[in-house]
């Protein structure tokens, strides 16, 4: 009887440590769980990328950093 009012035991079916920050994630469908990555390391290695291949005034680096600045926020408040 005791064990039906137990917690369940953490299930990792639908997550993943993030390969570059160690962090339990999941994917959100922007594509990091292809690449094992959490939001936030994925949308800074899509950053770099984008400096990388258009420039650092870029249109394509814009997005991405508008994309980690609205993570940020979303962070903050919880």
């Amino acid at each position: 009887m005791k064990a039906k009012f137990q917690k369940a035991p953490f299930r990792t079916g639908s997550t993943y440590v993030c390969g570059a920050c160690q962090k339990r994630t999941r994917d959100t469908g922007r594509g990091e769980g292809d690449v094992q990555l959490c939001a936030r390391c994925y949308t800074e290695c899509c950053l770099d990328n984008a400096i990388s291949d258009h420039g650092e005034d870029s249109l394509e680096a814009q997005s991405e950093r508008d994309r980690l600045a609205e993570l940020n926020a979303q962070q903050r408040r919880g």
